[in-house]
């Protein structure tokens, strides 16, 4: 099970960071854009906190400009960098180009044939919007379990975004995703159960008897 932090707030990576099991940060141009920072000053940023992987997203749909904005984070994030990309006709040609050289995640995949051509590429990751799809498609569980056949035994992980409940995210689990991309309001959450708050205000209670004052 693997889990990211989708934002661009440094309160809110910092605070999800405190936790060993977080692997990397899940970013795009829409996350980007709710910080006041540059691109490349939010990137530096990243690039030093103790993770595995930074996912950005390109923005550009010319090849000459996409590579010059690859090189750029590249530069910043170094071995961290994982080079997100959309299931365009361009963004396909884009991702062919660079797969040998980058790990790369195609994103917004709502289709199996999106997906096939990810694997086919040679793509790391896939991301899958969850809520999206619930709309777009009814049953985004039934979508999520298609994914994970489709790219069962590939090299090719699937990484569920997109979640704005925890009970999407168990949902999810169930049709067999184990990667979650999770906004901070999801991820800070997860902690919280009525019956675990009962359960620890009912030990707090007993056990204040076994403290020596």
């Amino acid at each position: 099970m693997v889990f990211y932090i989708d934002s661009s707030s440094y309160t809110e990576i910092e605070h999800a960071l405190e936790n060993v099991w977080v692997k990397g940060i899940t970013t795009n141009p829409t996350i980007i854009n709710k910080n006041r920072d540059s691109t490349e000053d939010i990137l530096k940023r990243l690039s030093h906190y103790p993770i595995e992987e930074v996912f950005y997203q390109i923005k550009s749909t010319n090849i000459k400009i996409m590579l010059e904005e690859l090189k750029m984070a590249q530069k910043i994030l170094e071995n961290k960098l994982v080079v997100k990309i959309p299931p365009t006709e361009m963004g396909f040609k884009f991702a062919g180009l660079i797969s040998n050289q980058h790990p790369i995640c195609i994103t917004a995949v709502f289709s199996l044939s999106q997906a096939l051509i990810a694997k086919e590429i040679g793509a790391s990751y896939i991301a899958i919007y969850i809520n999206r799809a619930s709309k777009l498609l009814e049953d985004s569980t039934f979508f999520a379990k298609n994914m994970s056949l489709v790219l069962c035994g590939s090299k090719t992980d699937i990484i569920a975004a997109s979640i704005k409940s925890p009970r999407e995210l168990h949902d999810t689990a169930l049709a067999g995703i184990d990667h979650f991309a999770l906004p901070f309001k999801v991820f800070d959450s997860l902690y919280k159960h009525p019956g675990s708050i009962q359960a620890v205000e009912k030990f707090d209670e007993n056990g204040k008897y076994l403290i020596k004052q």
